[in-house]
């Protein structure tokens, strides 16, 4: 419980599944990728993530999560601590093929 406070308190934490659209497009998560993820406040703070790792799924993952489906990648994304409490945030997800904007509304 302490290690998941700390961990909080550091890190704005995402589970995202993404459908790239190809096998062309297969480089999500990597250094080399030309996606690019960022998260963006209403206050005009913009942040990196920190870590894109990679959540193999399986059945059981499917099953709690009915839209991951065998052609999505899952990841936990890591941000620094950038969000505060009640503020709207966004994170964007660019890339070659698309450009795709989630809003949070507080």
């Amino acid at each position: 419980l302490e290690q998941e406070r700390k961990e909080d308190e550091q890190y704005d934490v995402f589970f995202i599944s993404v459908y790239a659209g190809s096998a062309q497009w297969p480089d999500i998560g990597r250094d080399t990728s030309k996606w690019r993820i960022r998260l963006s406040t209403a206050k005009g703070k913009n942040a990196e993530p920190v870590s894109m790792e990679k959540i193999p799924d399986d059945q059981v993952l499917r099953s709690f999560y009915p839209y991951i489906d065998r052609w999505s990648k899952t990841f936990e994304v890591r941000f620094p601590k950038t969000i505060q409490n009640g503020e709207t945030f966004e994170l964007r997800m660019v890339g070659v093929p698309a450009d795709s904007n989630l809003v949070w509304k507080r």
